[in-house]
């Protein structure tokens, strides 16, 4: 990976000392000293990082080129080198920037960027192995002196290959045979593969290059490579041979068994350690264009299976999912903006003991505030406690119970629209976040953000049509004095019964719904009958128990809630069977049609008609528990019961408080 740190002198003066420090570590560099030229280059290329040195405040004009740097290149870290009694804090809340990218020294930078590299570029290298296998052990010592200070040269602070020696090809093919085991999709993986591997090798080792001697007793050079190909095939492959062995060299290039043959014996010790580097650059590349290859399936699939998502719920546990399987994670959650703040709709991996739903993080406040108001990606692999902002605000204090460093974080948004922050964190192999990690959360944010909006959209047009119909079913109560407010009362009740027996939230809601709804088939009965002052007819009466099913088939047209049609159709149910219109009994009857049967008894016991007067409180619990267990459901009772002695204590509590106010 070849991108450069960009150096950008925000007074237009370079710092020579600075430039030196960073040049002496090999890094790639691009100094700019005009912020105009800065923005260009920012368009055209990636960098690693960006380190802007800024030696006074800077001007409303500088602060929005910077904002306009970090649109452009929103994966690269930015660091801030600047003077203490500079005020930071306008500088980093326009940039989306914690104060850890605020530095006050060289030193400081230095190490901050090696941290960096390492995390960007080291993919894998550390853990890739080259095994050189030589009956002559004087030539293996000597391929160690020459490699070793090259392979340093090359990748430095990235960490660097690991060089293992096999003196016959028995050995060699024991160690390939450990390595195939460790690899994944090797023809020879084992099924158990943490019980085979052998602590020698380490479980985390890839066998990069294979370099081999052609000339060797009992088994020749190509004959070991091609037995590694069979195992490994991943693996390059390369031969040491004299001139007389040229031709079966060629021929097994030819074969594809070699990528590349070197002639012995080794004059230009230089020139065979560049091509031992290229090839090893050549397997790190293969490994690179798998990765992404698998990548591009695996969000390709991820995007088609948004698309079949029924709900807002179904689209963000599907999100959280695969994320937390594709970037390695066990903790994973998704915030919503909500009351101008953002709060956790789907998650994995937090604290049991967290009280997830009252978790609040004001916009602008807290790493996830940030990333939400700049609408920038960030990622941290900096473990400074320093990293946390105000350290001393609940919201950070609250927030460090289910993020840790590092830590990954993506806007959610659509046609510049912010809909929230999808926070990742807790890898399972504790190794830092890259940069291709990033991009991949990146897209799917992006890609989430459409699916979230479409749902919302959804959402906004079914509650217009919902509210009308509701408005249409409270209109037609609303005619008679009688029976206005009787949707509303059945609504609350209902609702009231369905937080006592803690049915879920969106459980709750859609008994809310129902229980709005649950009367909308008298539209089909006659006006007469509905508004009738007197008892009914047995006639009249078998017209009005035809609202229950001519509600569930209005409701049962329209998709959206269509899922409450047998709900509606079955809330004059009986327990004992002997209810309408369906007759079924006990368990068949939904459990949200039990709950509205009790809801519309009681309501139907205390309220007053023509020809007679309401129940009394007492007598109306008294006749609940009559008809409980043969008419009504026991559980839906009793938590009415509760649900109403907490309520009339909140009354009572709310009367005492506004006697005392009075007083």
């Amino acid at each position: 990976m070849d991108w450069p740190i960009l150096v950008v002198w925000l007074d237009g003066q370079a710092d020579s000392q600075l430039l030196e420090m960073l040049s002496s570590k090999g890094w790639a560099l691009e100094s700019v000293a005009s912020l105009q030229e800065t923005l260009h280059r920012a368009s055209r290329a990636e960098y690693l990082a960006i380190v802007i040195q800024v030696s006074q405040a800077p001007a409303p004009e500088q602060l929005e080129g910077l904002f306009r740097l970090r649109k452009l290149q929103p994966l690269a870290p930015v660091f801030l080198l600047g003077r203490a009694e500079i005020d930071t804090a306008q500088i980093l809340t326009k940039l989306g920037l914690n104060s850890a990218s605020w530095l006050q020294s060289t030193s400081e930078l230095h190490q901050i960027l090696s941290d960096v590299l390492s995390a960007e570029c080291d993919q894998g290298l550390s853990d890739t192995v080259i095994l050189c296998v030589d009956d002559d052990p004087d030539f293996l010592l000597s391929m160690q002196q020459w490699l070793e200070p090259r392979l340093a040269e090359c990748f430095g602070d990235r960490g660097r290959p690991q060089l293992e020696f096999a003196s016959s090809p028995a050995q060699a093919l024991e160690f390939a045979a450990q390595m195939s085991r460790q690899a994944p999709d090797s023809p020879t993986h084992a099924q158990s593969p943490a019980q085979d591997q052998s602590e020698q090798y380490g479980q985390a080792r890839q066998l990069g290059l294979v370099l081999t001697d052609q000339k060797m007793p009992k088994t020749s050079g190509t004959e070991l490579l091609t037995q590694v190909k069979a195992m490994l095939p991943k693996a390059r492959r390369a031969l040491l041979t004299g001139h007389a062995g040229l031709d079966s060299a060629v021929t097994a290039i030819n074969k594809q068994l070699v990528d590349r043959y070197f002639t012995k014996p080794i004059t230009d010790h230089v020139d065979f350690a560049n091509g031992i580097v290229h090839l090893l650059n050549e397997y790190l590349l293969g490994e690179r264009q798998e990765w992404y290859i698998a990548r591009l399936r695996a969000q390709y699939e991820f995007a088609r299976d948004l698309s079949t998502q029924a709900s807002l719920r179904d689209v963000l546990d599907l999100t959280v999912s695969f994320i937390a399987e594709n970037l390695q994670c066990s903790r994973v959650s998704i915030m919503l903006i909500e009351d101008n703040c953002l709060v956790v709709k789907a998650y994995c991996g937090l604290p049991e003991q967290l009280d997830v739903e009252n978790i609040r993080i004001p916009i602008g406040r807290g790493v996830a505030g940030n990333v939400f108001q700049s609408a920038l990606p960030n990622y941290h692999n900096d473990r400074n406690p320093n990293y946390w902002q105000e350290d001393d605000s609940p919201v950070e204090s609250s927030f460090r119970v289910f993020a840790s460093v590092p830590l990954m974080l993506a806007p959610l948004r659509v046609h510049d629209m912010p809909l929230g922050v999808i926070n990742v964190t807790e890898r399972m192999d504790d190794k830092p976040f890259t940069r291709d990690e990033a991009a991949l959360l990146a897209y799917i944010a992006d890609t989430v953000s459409i699916a979230i909006n479409n749902q919302l959209s959804r959402r906004e047009v079914e509650n217009l049509y919902y509210q009308t119909i509701t408005s249409l079913a409270l209109a037609m109560e609303s005619k008679d004095p009688y029976t206005a407010g009787h949707s509303q009362r059945v609504h609350e009740y209902s609702v009231g019964i369905a937080r006592q027996l803690n049915l879920s939230a969106e459980d709750v809601e859609q008994i809310g719904r129902a229980a709005l709804l649950h009367d909308l088939g008298k539209i089909g009965v006659p006006e007469q009958i509905v508004d009738k002052p007197g008892p009914m007819t047995e006639g009249e009466f078998h017209q009005m128990a035809r609202h229950p099913s001519e509600g569930a088939r209005i409701i049962q047209a329209l998709s959206f809630l269509k899922h409450l049609a047998p709900i509606v159709r079955s809330h004059h149910e009986r327990l004992d069977g002997q209810g309408y219109p369906d007759h079924v009994k006990a368990q068949d009857i939904p459990l949200a049609a039990r709950i509205i049967a009790v809801a519309d008894t009681v309501d139907a016991m205390t309220s007053d008609r023509p020809y007679r007067k309401g129940l009394p409180v007492e007598d109306m619990l008294a006749e609940l528990q009559k008809v409980s267990g043969s008419q009504l459901d026991v559980q839906c009772v009793q938590a009415f019961i509760a649900f109403w002695n907490d309520r009339q204590g909140d009354k009572a509590h709310a009367e005492a408080l506004a006697q005392a106010v009075t007083d």
